[in-house]
């Protein structure tokens, strides 16, 4: 059976890391053994999240094209439904995972960064973006208060890259900074935001 790969371009908790020819039921099942490594879940969660993953990968394969714009509201759709089997914990604990590998996945592919930067920026980066995602939680994302908590992150995390990076990444960071900013934007308010309009600013 043909195996649909959402790389890491999308986000890490989408991807279905598997090998090609792998059957849903173990692409199912490395899903959820992915999340509940990130936060441990219930064996009810796991079912749950188990039967709507199964879904989506099966309305995946009925699709039978290479239609981005039709995968993508069928993943959009899908994790709204996987926020509502979550507790406000592990939803922070997840998104927080996802916007942190897909941001580091993509300073990755821009700067050449050795481990130490790497791991540095992962971590700060991490913690960001847990703050980030309990104010998710905690506000409307169209409120004065998000818009407030997300464009000191975004200030932070700039930092961060400026702080543990050379003059010559910096600069060059910042020949890619638009690229950068556009593609984290798309990606938040697609996969984070569900495409709810928000009052975010691109720092």
């Amino acid at each position: 059976m043909k195996s649909y790969v959402l790389s890491f371009a999308l986000a890490f908790c989408f991807q279905l890391t598997t090998v090609f020819g792998q059957s849903v039921a173990e692409d199912v099942s490395s899903y959820v053994n992915q999340l509940n490594q990130i936060s441990t879940l219930t064996t009810v969660q796991k079912q749950e999240i188990s039967t709507l993953r199964t879904k989506y990968e099966k309305d995946l394969l009925a699709l039978g094209s290479v239609d981005l714009d039709k995968k993508n509201q069928l993943l959009i759709l899908f994790l709204q439904k996987r926020e509502n089997i979550l507790e406000r914990e592990q939803r922070v604990a997840i998104n927080a995972k996802e916007i942190t590998e897909k941001e580091t996945e993509e300073l990755k592919s821009i700067l050449s960064l050795d481990n130490n930067q790497f791991n540095v920026i992962h971590t700060d980066f991490s913690n960001f973006n847990t703050l980030l995602m309990n104010a998710k939680q905690a506000y409307a994302i169209n409120s004065q208060e998000y818009l407030e908590v997300s464009t000191m992150i975004a200030d932070r995390k700039f930092e961060t890259i400026n702080a543990n990076c050379t003059v010559q990444q910096q600069n060059h960071f910042k020949a890619h900074k638009d690229i950068y900013r556009k593609s984290i934007s798309s990606f938040m308010t697609k996969y984070i935001y569900y495409n709810q309009d928000t009052k975010l600013v691109s720092r």
